[in-house]
């Protein structure tokens, strides 16, 4: 997902169905003002490179941007948000996808990974091809115990090497995977 006065990436997402992406509402939300205007968003899909359009590569601009209605900004609670596309996507086994949602709740220590073409770290560059990480998940009372204070419903998931890894400014709004399942 990008600006398209800004031809940048900004977040991530994942197709729910054709015309439909789930990301961050943090994405998609101006604070003090509500949802972003639609037309300055422009969603980029089937692409191995950010920003690089090959012959996989589709896009299309937003016709409606959703915020849950209990998100607040700055908070990590309900942070989702929904874009309805103009244009679907087209699907394919190969380079558009839509996501599987879990049936079941995840599970302490499940190895999951993190997709996004985030920033390497803070205040670092970009990177063109996008990047993965491998990360545990935590039950919401062993990352209490372990981390952080988090709300009860977020997904908390950390590096069991303690090397520090995990999403960065740009990887909001995008997939985790866990056993196939997106998360």
């Amino acid at each position: 997902m990008k600006h398209t006065f800004g031809e940048n990436h900004i977040c991530g997402g994942s197709i729910l169905a054709p015309g439909l992406i789930l990301t961050a509402a943090h994405c998609i939300y101006i604070p003090g003002r509500g949802p972003m205007n639609s037309d300055d968003i422009e969603v980029v899909a089937g692409t191995p490179k950010r920003l690089q359009k090959v012959n996989t590569t589709q896009s299309s601009v937003a016709e409606k941007l959703v915020v849950h209605r209990r998100y607040v900004s700055f908070s990590v609670q309900y942070d989702i948000g929904l874009i309805k596309l103009k244009d679907e996507f087209k699907l394919n086994e190969y380079a558009v996808a839509a996501i599987s949602l879990p049936k079941t709740a995840p599970v302490d220590g499940m190895e999951c990974t993190l997709l996004g073409w985030g920033r390497m770290y803070q205040n670092g560059p970009l990177p063109d091809a996008v990047l993965y990480v491998s990360l545990d998940l935590l039950t919401y009372k062993s990352c209490q115990e372990r981390l952080i204070i988090i709300n009860e419903g977020n997904i908390c998931g950390w590096d069991p090497n303690n090397n520090m890894k995990g999403a960065c400014k740009g990887d909001s709004g995008g997939p985790l995977i866990c056993d196939g399942t997106y998360l």
